[in-house]
């Protein structure tokens, strides 16, 4: 298969610029706008099964019943964890102070998006293992860049 390099580098730019544009925006919403989206998320999924199952079969021939299970339902089930403990998760952690610090002092960790993340799922789990990566960096405010692996790469065409 033949990759015409500077095609692919100007697709690989465009969609970072537009994800760091993105991003500016992204990473101001609050947990509760993003828990919003998770939901949103879900009853696309559940709503989209039979399709996604269809297109998973056609394209690396997993059964509908592996699909179902480890692709589909394990991904909903991140997606409820996120949908529930999002704000737990990201939320401001109250911690001790360092030993040289004064005793009334106060110390805090607030956890906050970082920008753009690459995820390359693999192509043997092409729905699970990118959408819970994706659901996970969403989630902390980041934008997101996703490049599945396809089969046909894999395979050395």
């Amino acid at each position: 298969m033949k990759i015409n390099k500077e095609s692919e580098n100007k697709e690989i730019n465009h969609a970072y610029t537009e994800s760091r544009k993105a991003f500016k925006d992204w990473q101001t919403t609050t947990i509760k706008e993003r828990v919003k989206y998770l939901k949103e998320l879900k009853v696309l999924i559940a709503d989209n099964t039979d399709e996604i199952v269809k297109i998973i079969n056609g394209d690396i021939g997993k059964v509908p019943v592996d699909i179902i299970m480890n692709e589909i339902l394990a991904s909903l089930e991140i997606i409820d964890y996120y949908i529930k403990n999002a704000a737990k998760i990201i939320g401001r952690e109250k911690r001790s102070s360092p030993f040289p610090v004064f005793i009334r002092n106060k110390s805090y960790v607030e956890y906050g998006p970082l920008g753009v993340v690459l995820i390359i799922s693999p192509w043997n789990f092409p729905f699970q293992l990118a959408l819970v990566p994706a659901v996970t960096a969403l989630t902390a405010g980041n934008t997101v860049i996703l490049n599945p692996q396809s089969w046909q790469v894999v395979q050395g065409d």
